[in-house]
């Protein structure tokens, strides 16, 4: 959790905050069906993700070992993945700055990173493949 930027009292608060798996099951099933369908141009990632709160944050810690094997399987430098990964934490950050608690508020576009379509490469952001919004 250090190496995404999450703020120790974050930290301390998500681990403390964990859904069992079967709760967080429906909506992580969703973000790797997302995952799965990352190099087809055009299909657009999946519309039914949480957006904000806690439960976004657990989704994605949740099905963080299938974001990042996607990002192998598509040759992402690992280098590019964690920082494209560290978001979260400067998410979090923002989110506790305004709500005073952890949690993460995405829109569409910062779904996009968590589901193999965009990265991080130091101040840019890039697709492998052309992202129609």
């Amino acid at each position: 959790m250090e190496r995404l930027g999450f703020a120790p009292e974050d930290v301390a608060w998500i681990l403390r905050t964990a859904p069992p798996r079967e709760e967080l099951s429906p909506h992580c099933e969703r973000l790797i069906a997302g995952l799965a369908h990352r190099s087809r141009p055009g299909d657009p990632p999946p519309s039914s993700l949480p957006g904000s709160g806690i439960l976004p944050l657990h989704v994605i810690l949740g099905a963080f070992d299938e974001i990042r094997e996607c990002h192998r399987a598509l040759g992402v430098a690992d280098d590019i993945s964690w920082e494209t990964l560290s978001h979260l934490g400067r998410a979090a950050a923002v989110y506790r700055t305004a709500h005073g608690e952890p949690g993460i508020a995405l829109g569409f576009w910062d779904w996009l990173r968590y589901l193999g379509w965009l990265y991080q490469v130091g101040r840019l952001e890039g697709s492998r493949t052309p992202v129609l919004v």
